[in-house]
């Protein structure tokens, strides 16, 4: 059940990043089986692949419910990956040489169906953008406060937000909350 992939490099290394958002069901809302984050470093060559010979994934990380968010973004000229479920938002770095591990790091414990980190007040800092809980109706701003996420705004009448997506336009921090597209009056 994968939901989400992308390609992220690092140093030279292409890495195939897999979120699946359950391990399998019995019917089609059954949440007994958790989603899991696969990786593997992806060949230069990829001819040689084919139904016989696959790619071999491995798992770095599981027991994520609901694991229903990706979004991807360059920090520090590193190219990393926010991925979100019903434990929390996290951040997925690559390795910085093959065949060492992935760095993950749990940003907020909020259930989130998706987020993003976008600098929506101008300030420099991005913010943490989600919609909570799975396909939720709330929105919630994040800022960082010494050295911690803090909550500092909440829109509550989203009606089935599924999807969001952040970037800048003229140099201004923006973001689209699908089905819904919302900027907040004090971050215009």
């Amino acid at each position: 059940h994968v939901h989400r992939f992308d390609i992220v490099q690092r140093n030279g290394v292409n890495y195939l990043i897999a979120c699946a958002l359950k391990s399998g069901h019995e019917f089609k809302d059954d949440w007994s089986k958790p989603g899991k984050v696969y990786a593997a470093v992806l060949p230069e060559d990829l001819s040689g692949f084919n139904a016989d010979h696959q790619l071999e994934l491995t798992v770095i990380k599981d027991d994520m419910l609901k694991n229903h968010g990706y979004y991807k973004l360059v920090e520090d000229n590193v190219e990393k990956c926010i991925i979100s479920c019903d434990s929390g938002v996290y951040l997925f770095v690559p390795p910085a040489s093959e065949g060492e591990n992935w760095q993950i790091e749990k940003l907020v414990d909020e259930a989130a169906s998706d987020a993003v980190l976008v600098d929506m007040d101008g300030d420099g800092e991005k913010e943490l953008i989600l919609i909570s809980p799975f396909h939720g109706e709330h929105i919630y701003f994040y800022k960082k406060v010494d050295g911690k996420w803090k909550k500092v705004y909440t829109y509550d009448t989203a009606d089935f937000a599924h999807a969001i997506y952040g970037g800048t336009e003229k140099e201004r921090g923006i973001f689209f909350c699908l089905p819904t597209v919302w900027i907040p009056e004090n971050m215009r």
